[in-house]
């Protein structure tokens, strides 16, 4: 092969390689929590396109008791934004049912975000946590949202056929009376009285919890935590939002899991299934990487 025909080869080479497709980056192993100025306020704001989205596979909670054996939703997509003082995580998953109801003997669907109280590098275990190392958990149910939207007496929407004469705490005597028909509400409302929170009317769709091991879940002593859901053409979006664990800021690194009840598959409590700890970049950006 003399010169001219190494030279033609090797321009005939280059142009085929111009010509391939660029190689796509490989997906994030780890949930990128990108910086924003502020942290949208609903799950189909446009800023979470912003975030690089994390494929988390779902698997049974086989561990502890009651136990997950019916496999539910295979993966998760996480985004994730951060304004440097709270994170935000948009969650989608594939349900094809949606399960709203908040009634005896039906289950919700539901989706969780846990992470440790305090960022550590001794992690704590991921059935929520252990002794002397608490997580930090945010709860959104798809129940409590429909609640929430209902208007009037949640029994009449749930039961329309039901007939009530009345509440002894409505009966007209106690009208003139706050402080007998407050008395008589915690009456005949002694899970409320005593600071269920399951039975407390919800003030929003979304709890704060608090475990230090499989259960020990309780509620937490504040609710910072925010969110909201949306059904769409295959199953949820719901996005949380919560204050950064102490300890991490922009620029560091902590470790989230996720959970997902599905309803239709009489998931509750620790029956679900679930993506381990993971680690989350507070602050990442694609210029930063390079």
């Amino acid at each position: 092969m003399n010169a001219r025909t190494m030279i033609a080869v090797g321009l005939v080479a280059a142009l085929g390689a111009g010509c391939q497709k660029p190689q796509s980056a490989p997906p994030p192993q780890e949930v990128r929590a990108v910086q924003v100025t502020a942290l949208p306020a609903k799950a189909d704001d446009a800023a979470w396109a912003q975030a690089p989205v994390f494929a988390g596979d779902l698997k049974p909670q086989d561990m502890v008791e009651p136990r997950k054996f019916t496999p539910g939703a295979r993966q998760v997509q996480v985004r994730a934004l951060t304004d440097g003082k709270s994170i935000g995580f948009l969650l989608e998953w594939e349900d094809g049912t949606a399960d709203t109801a908040r009634a005896p003997g039906r289950f919700g669907d539901a989706c969780a975000v846990q992470m440790p109280e305090t960022a550590s590098p001794d992690v704590p275990a991921p059935q929520m946590g252990e002794q002397g190392k608490r997580v930090a958990i945010s709860f959104w149910s798809a129940a409590l949202q429909e609640a929430l939207s209902r208007k009037g007496d949640e029994v009449d929407a749930l039961y329309p056929n039901a007939k009530i004469d009345h509440y002894p705490f409505t009966a007209a005597p106690l009208e003139q009376n706050p402080a007998a028909r407050e008395a008589m509400e915690v009456m005949y409302s002694p899970a409320v009285a005593a600071g269920n929170i399951v039975a407390a009317p919800p003030t929003k769709p979304v709890q704060d919890l608090v475990a230090e091991g499989p259960g020990t879940l309780a509620a937490a002593a504040e609710s910072p935590s925010n969110g909201s859901g949306q059904r769409t053409g295959k199953g949820w979006k719901v996005m949380l939002t919560r204050p950064l664990p102490k300890g991490i800021g922009l620029g560091s690194h902590g470790t989230v899991a996720f959970a997902v009840w599905d309803g239709s598959k009489e998931d509750a409590g620790s029956r679900k299934m679930w993506v381990p700890w993971t680690k989350v970049a507070v602050g990442w950006s694609a210029a930063a990487s390079h």
